[in-house]
C-alpha cells in the first residue's frame, strides 16, 4: 500500500511537470543585434541627452509631420524629419546597426557662403541602411553636419560616432541656438547631382525617426 502511495505521487508529480502547456517556455524575440550589423534590435539616440528642436512653440514644425509650414506663396507642406538641437561639434551617434550606403562631407563648416550651397541643401550627411527590430529595411540620414568620420561601405553599430554636428547646407545661418541635426527615415533613398563625394541625398517613402531613437519626447520636445 505504501508503495502505491510512493508511485501514485510520483506519477503526479511528473505529469504536472509535462502537462501540455502548463510549464512549457514562451518563444521570445532575438533581442541581440546580429554581429555583422544587418539587424538592429536596440536603438540608439543621435546624441547625448536630446531635446527637439521647439523654434516655433508648442505648434512645432521641426518634427516628423507634426504641424504644416508654410512656404511664401502660402502652401502648406510638412517636416519630413526631425530636428535635434545641438551645438556645432557635438558627437553623432547612429542610432541603428547598419551599413553606410552615402555620404556628402565636401561643404566648409567655417565658410558662410559655400558651406550654405542653397535654401535646398541638407549639407554634409551621412545615410545609413538598417533592417529594424521587425526586419524592414530602414534608411537613416543625417544632415548638417560639419564633419563625416565613417565612408561607404563600412558597418556600423547602434550608438557608435558618425560625424560631427554642424550647419551646413540651408541651416548655416541658423541662429545659433537653434543649431540641430536634422534627421530622416525612409524605406528608399536616391541621389543626385555632382561628382562622388559631392552628390546630394534625398530620402523617400519616409518614416518616423522618431521611432528608431531610444528616448521619447513630451509635445514641446523634452525627452520623457
Amino acid at each position: 500500500m505504501v508503495a502505491q502511495e510512493v508511485y501514485d505521487r510520483g506519477k503526479g508529480k511528473k505529469e504536472d511537470k509535462f502537462t501540455c502547456g502548463v510549464n512549457k517556455k514562451k518563444p521570445t524575440i532575438n533581442e541581440t543585434c546580429t554581429k555583422d550589423g544587418s539587424q538592429c534590435f536596440e536603438y540608439n539616440d543621435v546624441i547625448e541627452n536630446p531635446k527637439i528642436n521647439d523654434q516655433s512653440g508648442i505648434k512645432n514644425h521641426n518634427r516628423y509631420r507634426n504641424e504644416p509650414r508654410k512656404r511664401s506663396d502660402g502652401s502648406e507642406y510638412y517636416h519630413t524629419g526631425t530636428d535635434i538641437l545641438t551645438v556645432v561639434g557635438t558627437k553623432v551617434h547612429t542610432m541603428m546597426c547598419g551599413e553606410v550606403v552615402h555620404t556628402r562631407k565636401d561643404l566648409p563648416q567655417d565658410n558662410y557662403v559655400k558651406g550654405y550651397e542653397s535654401k535646398t541643401s541638407y549639407g554634409n550627411s551621412i545615410t545609413i541602411k538598417s533592417k529594424d527590430k521587425e526586419g524592414k529595411i530602414v534608411y537613416h540620414f543625417y544632415a548638417h553636419l560639419s564633419k563625416v568620420n565613417v565612408k561607404v561601405g563600412q558597418k556600423v553599430k547602434h550608438g557608435e560616432v558618425i560625424g560631427f554636428s554642424g550647419s551646413t547646407g540651408n541651416a548655416m545661418h541658423v541662429d545659433i541656438k537653434y543649431r540641430h541635426v536634422h534627421v530622416e527615415a525612409g524605406t528608399s533613398y536616391s541621389t543626385k547631382g555632382g561628382s562622388d563625394g559631392k552628390q546630394r541625398c534625398k530620402i523617400k517613402a519616409d518614416l518616423n525617426p522618431e521611432n528608431y531613437m531610444k528616448s521619447k519626447f513630451d509635445k514641446k520636445g523634452n525627452t520623457l
